[in-house]
């Protein structure tokens, strides 16, 4: 457990605010959680056409060069099927490539590839949880948790983080720079 108890946004809290927004507000919100606010069109999402692709995402992995798939292979085969399933979901890839299954393909593989420089050929491929992959860095971060803030909530109520890069200098003591990168990954 961290040091401080920070405010919680619960089930029930995250229902009321769902409930008080406009149809367009919730649009909004779904749109800026699939990073789609800025373009210039907008997709409209079927259940068919997410079916199809995601069968174009699976062949457009296939035609990508070995060196390119190797770790996303390697993860495939490391990861247990249920961490590669959740953090590896294809709909994120898809939505935020804008449904470009070759574009989506090749952030799936830089995911993979840069998830495994950050964290080692080992813990790349845990869950990522702070008993997971966090584990070795847990005691360094607690122990220097103190550049790290919880603002006030914001209008919504929900938790808004905030770390202070004029104390990292004292606050990173004990914590390495790839452990610094991994925490900053994780959050």
């Amino acid at each position: 457990a961290f040091p401080f108890s920070a405010p919680r946004f619960t089930p029930e809290d995250e229902q009321k605010e769902i409930e008080s927004m406009t149809d367009g507000e919730k649009q909004q919100a779904i749109d800026d959680m699939r990073g789609i606010t800025t373009r210039n069109h907008k997709i409209v999402e079927t259940p068919q056409m997410i079916h199809q692709k995601k069968e174009e995402l699976q062949r457009a992995l296939q035609l990508l060069a070995p060196a390119e798939k190797s770790v996303y292979e390697e993860a495939l085969e490391k990861c247990p099927p249920e961490v590669f399933e959740r953090e590896c979901e294809p709909l994120r890839f898809l939505r935020a490539e804008q449904f470009d299954a070759s574009q989506a393909a090749k952030r799936i593989c830089a995911y993979w590839q840069y998830r495994k420089k950050i964290f080692g050929p080992l813990k790349a491929f845990e869950t990522m949880t702070l008993s997971g992959c966090m584990s070795e860095d847990l005691e360094a971060i607690i122990a220097r948790w103190d550049f790290t803030h919880l603002c006030p909530p914001d209008e919504k109520g929900r938790t808004v983080f905030y770390m202070d890069r004029s104390r990292r200098g004292y606050a990173s003591e004990g914590i390495s720079n790839a452990g610094l990168l991994r925490l900053l990954w994780y959050v």
